[in-house]
């Protein structure tokens, strides 16, 4: 199956993925006037675009060669993606039957009590793990996933972003930490390539656009 970058790009921007803000409307986690906002998590609450995008990034994971036995969602933006994913990945896999294949689940925060495996995981990831993230922008979520996993002597290998928003330095740092436990890294899309598409597509005010070159978002 092949990937089509561009239709994933319209699929994200035509479900409400992308929002433009003039400088009344607040950040959510910062408190400054924000200028655009990706959001993912509207998206794959409804199933049937949670089915499409499972979709593109399985394509995705095709047309590069890639072999995974197991997807695991960095919690909790991508978990519900990466479980459909894996479950559709092992029905294709010709190797499905009992025990075949397990659905793993990391939890947001570990679990105080219970056995020491249900701590943290919810079912363990096992052979060629590939990390599911939908948006990174310093890779935080990543970094505390590979620690957790870390405990269980579990290396994955190789991290796929729906979509990378890191600035050069966070880039240059998360890619490092990666080399060094030399997991690969993959993404489907940039920022660059979503902004410049959505402008088009939503067509926001001129101050906003004035602010997106500005930030150097836009050209």
């Amino acid at each position: 199956m092949k990937f089509r970058k561009k239709q994933f790009i319209e699929f994200f921007i035509n479900n409400g993925g992308v929002s433009f803000f003039g400088k009344n409307i607040k950040g959510k986690y910062s408190g400054k006037p924000p200028t655009i906002y990706f959001n993912w998590r509207t998206i794959v609450e409804d199933v049937y675009n949670l089915e499409k995008c499972a979709d593109y990034v399985i394509s995705y994971v095709e047309s590069k060669g890639l072999n995974p036995d197991c997807f695991l969602g960095i919690p909790e933006g991508a978990s519900k993606l990466a479980i459909l994913m894996q479950y559709r990945w092992a029905k294709k896999s010709g190797k499905y039957k009992k025990g075949s294949h397990v659905i793993p689940l990391a939890r947001g925060r570990p679990k105080e009590y219970g056995m020491p495996k249900d701590r943290e995981f919810l079912g363990i990831p096992k052979g060629k793990v590939f990390l599911i993230e939908d948006i990174v922008a310093r890779g935080g979520g990543i970094k505390d996933t590979i620690k957790k996993l870390k405990k269980l002597r579990i290396v994955p290998y190789a991290i796929i972003v729906l979509c990378d928003r890191t600035k050069e330095k966070n880039k240059t740092k998360l890619l490092k930490f990666l080399s060094k436990k030399k997991i690969k890294y993959y993404a489907l899309t940039n920022e660059k390539e979503v902004v410049e598409k959505a402008v088009k597509m939503l067509k926001p005010s001129k101050e906003v656009i004035s602010k997106l070159k500005e930030l150097g978002k836009i050209e």
